[in-house]
């Protein structure tokens, strides 16, 4: 394990006594959730998705909002803290891995059409990069950015929007990003392709 991510553990396992099964176990609120769910499914609307790796996973809700959506994924999820995955696999018997996403090396093989990070606090350009290796077809991703003042600094790692939008650029030609679902986020979206280019393929 990295030395960035074990206090992290520390939190999400005294967060998930205190919350349960919830949106809340995992830093966020109930609506926050929901709302950065819908930008990735706004994200996938054009494309065909069949797998999809979730990293961190938390608790597999996006596997539980794809389902609720109709979205028939093969869904794989990663996370650092061995009892939020303890709990997915209660419910979703998938595929669920305690993995350190911060310790590329440490990585299971394979690659997934979607690849999802939400809430990685500590990301960085590297990891930005090697997710981007697993995406067959788009790479979502969700930040805390630099505008969110009310956020405590302690426990949250705030990112400027500008400097990820000009590394996405340097990966690939075909980036969106979203700012207008909640003041105090992003979602960076990296695509293989042009989108024009899928549509023209299907008329």
């Amino acid at each position: 394990m990295t030395t960035q991510a074990a206090p992290w553990r520390r939190v999400y396992a005294a967060e998930l006594e205190q919350y349960g099964d919830t949106a809340q176990a995992v830093g966020w609120s109930e609506m926050g959730q929901h709302k950065r769910f819908l930008e990735i499914l706004a994200a996938i609307s054009h494309l065909e998705i069949r797998t999809a790796l979730d990293a961190p996973c938390g608790l597999a809700h996006l596997c539980e909002f794809f389902r609720a959506h109709d979205k028939n994924i093969c869904y794989t999820g990663w996370d650092l803290e061995q009892a939020l995955i303890d709990v997915a696999w209660g419910k979703h018997r998938g595929n669920l891995e305690t993995v350190d996403i911060m310790d590329i090396e440490s990585w299971p093989a394979g690659e997934w059409d979607l690849v999802a990070c939400s809430g990685l606090n500590l990301i960085t350009p590297d990891v930005l990069g090697h997710l981007w290796q697993r995406a067959r077809k788009v790479l979502v991703v969700n930040f805390l950015i630099t505008y969110a003042t009310y956020v405590d600094d302690q426990h949250m790692t705030k990112h400027n929007p500008l400097s990820w939008l000009l590394l996405a650029k340097e990966l690939t030609p075909w980036v969106d990003l979203r700012m207008s679902y909640l003041r105090q986020d992003m979602t960076l979206i990296l695509y293989r392709e042009s989108r024009y280019d899928e549509q023209r393929r299907e008329e």
